[in-house]
């Protein structure tokens, strides 16, 4: 019984258990607000700005979703607007139409979802939603059901043999 303890294994699914695959973000309209310069920060790096359309890249992960954030400085006042979120937690390929900046510098934009992310990149190519287990959690599974079903034999054999015998 020992033995059958030790090899339990507690597997949770928590968010990042799953490959978080690349977003791309492309963000239009910029030219449009030349009093602008916007910034792109990604979690762990330092601001990159960029002055016309493009499209930005969250890079997928093993597991922990990336995050990144867009906003824009005014050239004259030196003034900042919001910030805007990105994350690539299973999320799709997005298209940010910046429209204008408000008097409270708060950007408005429309956001168009480019594709479905989820999935892509598939190593097994299955496309089946059913999840798969894992060679070491089968193998755990089998040594499980086999250790079990040798106690379970040595038990009816000892049973048997006490109620065979005479006296």
């Amino acid at each position: 019984m020992l033995f059958l303890i030790s090899c339990i294994q507690v597997i949770a699914d928590t968010p990042g258990k799953k490959v978080m695959y690349e977003s791309d973000i492309s963000i239009k309209n910029t030219a449009r607000l030349s009093d602008y310069i916007f910034y792109w920060k990604m979690q762990n790096d330092s601001a990159a700005m960029f002055h016309r359309d493009t499209t930005l890249s969250i890079p997928g992960s093993g597991g922990r979703p990336m995050n990144a954030t867009l906003w824009a400085v005014n050239k004259k006042t030196n003034t900042s607007t919001d910030t805007l979120f990105f994350d690539n937690y299973y999320a799709p390929d997005f298209e940010i139409t910046i429209d204008t900046v408000t008097q409270e510098n708060k950007l408005l934009y429309s956001k168009k979802e480019i594709s479905n992310n989820n999935g892509a990149g598939d190593i097994a190519g299955s496309g089946s939603s059913e999840e798969k287990v894992s060679s070491p959690s089968r193998m755990l599974l089998l040594s499980s059901i086999s250790v079990i079903a040798l106690v379970l034999l040595v038990w009816l054999f000892n049973r048997k043999r006490n109620t065979s015998r005479p006296g």
